[in-house]
């Protein structure tokens, strides 16, 4: 999944099975909370619950990893 580095958004993204969540090229007005390597929150530009939050999940059933890419 490609995500801007502009405006103010947060992205929680699962991977299954297994999988993780990989995030390429964090800027720095981003941040990563991680839960664990398959379930990662990035938040940008100071995103706050009032702005929007994305959801990508992994699809399928087996091994699926998530790569948010900046």
């Amino acid at each position: 999944l490609s995500l801007p580095s502009d405006g103010m958004f947060s992205v929680q993204a699962e991977a299954l099975a297994g999988g993780s969540v990989i995030v390429e090229n964090l800027p720095s007005v981003c941040t990563v909370d991680e839960a664990s390597d398959a379930a990662k929150t990035v938040s940008c530009n100071g995103a706050t619950t009032a702005d929007p939050t994305y959801v990508a999940s992994a699809d399928g059933t087996g091994l699926a990893d998530v790569i948010l890419r900046f």
